[in-house]
């Protein structure tokens, strides 16, 4: 995940194509389902072809294995945001929940809460998002789900500053950029300064977000979130020239 920049995800995906259909062909379904349990990020709205993987490797394990309960996780993460369908998603988020939770793997009910969450933010489902990351961050305390823990953070702070609850925002951005300097990860790493740069954008203190915003923009300089976000505080405060400066790489980088 760390080792491509976000926007080339349809050629990561068409290689694990590739080898999932290599390995499923020569029977190694081990194999095979692991690459489609790979944690590929997703674009909202951007279908990569990562649910239709999964869906294949589904129809190789038991409908109640732990294999199943994994990729039912991501799953839910690829449809709900890559495809729009809210249902679908929560349906395969409450299955993997309830086998995870029948197999005593509190690690993977972790993973699956935060993704849950992720795909209501993305629905615009704020009050249930808050509630899943909520359980996800109580339960990550007790695993060493370290990346779950940041997703869910992510998608709590997405849901309050919305809501007005700048605090509660914060708190959720802090803890996030905590664990992302943990957890050494490029992506969640630029995720985490940018939802810096949004509660202090947000609560009007200009030089903290310029320095979040520096800060991320030192790790992933194409990131269109942070170019974006970067333009938009340049137009706010009145520094058009600034805001063409930033604009002009991110209209590249889309």
């Amino acid at each position: 995940q760390a080792a491509i920049p976000r926007w080339e995800l349809d050629e990561a995906v068409a290689n694990l194509r590739r080898a999932f259909d290599y390995y499923a062909e020569a029977g190694e379904v081990a194999r095979a389902v692991s690459i489609a349990e790979y944690p590929t990020p997703t674009h909202p709205g951007h279908p990569s072809g990562v649910t239709q993987l999964i869906s294949q490797a589904l129809a190789l394990v038991p409908v109640d294995s732990p294999e199943a309960g994994r990729l039912l996780s991501r799953y839910g993460t690829a449809t709900g945001q890559e495809e729009g369908d809210y249902q679908s998603a929560q349906a395969a988020f409450a299955q993997a929940v309830r086998i995870a939770q029948q197999t005593g793997d509190a690690a993977q009910e972790t993973r699956t809460l935060a993704y849950a969450a992720q795909a209501d933010f993305f629905s615009l489902r704020q009050r249930e998002c808050i509630e899943k990351a909520t359980r996800a961050i109580e339960l990550g305390h007790h695993t060493d789900e370290l990346l779950a823990q940041v997703v869910a953070h992510y998608s709590a702070m997405n849901a309050l500053h919305p809501l007005g609850d700048l605090e509660g925002a914060r708190r959720h951005a802090e803890a996030m950029l905590t664990g992302a300097e943990r957890l050494r990860d490029r992506y969640w790493l630029a995720s985490a300064l940018s939802r810096n740069e949004i509660v202090s954008r947000l609560e009007g203190d200009w030089q903290a977000a310029r320095n979040f915003s520096d800060r991320g923009l030192a790790v992933s300089s194409q990131d269109p979130r942070l170019l974006s976000f970067r333009a938009l505080l340049e137009y706010e405060t009145g520094n058009y020239g600034q805001g063409q400066v930033y604009l002009e790489p991110l209209l590249e980088s889309m």
